[in-house]
């Protein structure tokens, strides 16, 4: 299906149908069959988004400082302009007046001051000074509520964004997202998410991973977590209409990144694929299969479970890229230490046409782009990947 087809016109959300589409523009709402507000792109539920609007349109301790250094220099900027042209003053001498009538330290006038520089004094003393004493008290302010170190944590922040490349940008920090999160973190790959929820925000900082507040959806955000420079994404948005136009944007900015978004249903995953997404993951039809398995194969299923996310057991399923100056190349695996000298067990190739080799025979040549699917130890399968790049 073209995607001009896709993205054309509103629709609903239908609970049991499960049709989805989208606005010309972004979209804005989707409801159930009763008219019931299910999904708003920009915030979610009106009091969330009226909320967010105040929140948004107070100025930040960084903007409040900004805005307060900024009027004080344009104060001492008419200082000195003042006293140059009511007094003639030399620049030195005005500027000398007007740091010390705003700072109130007491010294005498470097001049005798005509009875309109005397009026011109109690103007700038007046607004001088309580802009000062204005300043001073909002540096105690961000010092006792950690809005200095807030400043200061969000440059560092803003700096390991533009330093990450070939990260992977998690969109959504709920049950899934967390959890994504928690696996890329063990395997030390670099990451960023993106949240719209402040509180999860914090949360994730404290924690000492990269995130930021943003709508995923969004243009600004995506090109903020570096998507140009990123390999992979994943979208685990609140909900299919949100994950889908995420895959949509993203795919639109980044051709060669590889996405992998969540679908609740398959209506919404089959559009998913047809929008540029390389995985869709539905939760409850993997639930389903490892129930039956759990009942069926339970002993295949728990080591699946053991070797997959590497808990109890120091054993990994792992699937390993070959390079074009990896010493594997053009070799069988049989001249190959995978087997004899490093123990991993090769399950499967998966050939650079996407096809699939399961078990492959002890003859069987490595190709460059191969991806290697083996079963062994931490200590083994790093070795391997070392020797495959």
């Amino acid at each position: 299906m073209p995607l001009q087809a896709l993205i054309k016109k509103t629709c609903y959300l239908r609970t049991f149908a499960h049709a989805y589409s989208f606005c010309n523009e972004t979209p804005a709402l989707c409801y159930n069959e009763a008219r019931i507000p299910l999904y708003t792109w920009q915030v979610g539920e009106k009091r969330l988004l009226n909320r967010r609007i105040r929140r948004q349109a107070a100025l930040s301790p960084e903007q409040r400082l900004i805005l307060v250094l900024t009027s004080v220099t344009l104060v001492l900027m008419a200082g000195v302009v003042g006293y140059m042209l009511i007094e003639g003053w030399e620049f030195l001498d005005a500027l000398y007046m007007t740091v010390t009538t705003i700072a109130t330290v007491g010294f005498s006038e470097v001049r005798p001051l005509s009875p309109l520089g005397r009026i011109f004094t109690i103007g700038l003393i007046v607004v001088g000074v309580g802009l000062v004493f204005y300043s001073f008290g909002l540096v105690v302010e961000m010092m006792v509520e950690g809005g200095i170190l807030d400043i200061l944590g969000r440059r560092r922040v803003h700096r390991e964004i533009r330093e990450l490349k070939d990260h992977y940008i998690i969109c959504g920090y709920g049950r899934m997202g967390s959890v994504v999160v928690e696996e890329l973190t063990k395997r030390k790959l670099s990451l960023i998410v993106i949240e719209i929820d402040p509180n999860k925000i914090q949360v994730l900082h404290e924690n000492s991973v990269l995130a930021i507040y943003g709508n995923a959806g969004d243009e600004a955000v995506l090109h903020k977590a570096g998507i140009e420079r990123a390999r992979g994404l994943v979208a685990v948005a609140a909900s299919d209409a949100e994950n889908l136009f995420i895959t949509i944007t993203a795919r639109g900015l980044n051709k060669d990144l590889f996405i992998t978004s969540r679908a609740e249903t398959s209506g919404a995953g089959k559009k998913m694929l047809q929008v540029g997404a390389n995985k869709v993951v539905s939760p409850y039809l993997i639930g389903a299969y490892r129930l039956v398995g759990a009942i069926l194969k339970p002993a295949v299923t728990h080591f699946i479970e053991l070797s997959s996310l590497e808990r109890e057991m120091d054993v990994r399923l792992e699937e390993i890229g070959v390079g074009e100056r990896s010493s594997l190349v053009s070799k069988a695996l049989k001249d190959t230490p995978i087997r004899s000298e490093l123990g991993i067990i090769v399950i499967a190739v998966e050939k650079k046409d996407g096809r699939m080799v399961f078990n492959p025979p002890s003859d069987h040549v490595i190709e460059s782009d191969d991806k290697l699917i083996t079963i062994g130890t931490l200590e083994q399968t790093e070795k391997l990947i070392v020797m495959a790049t």
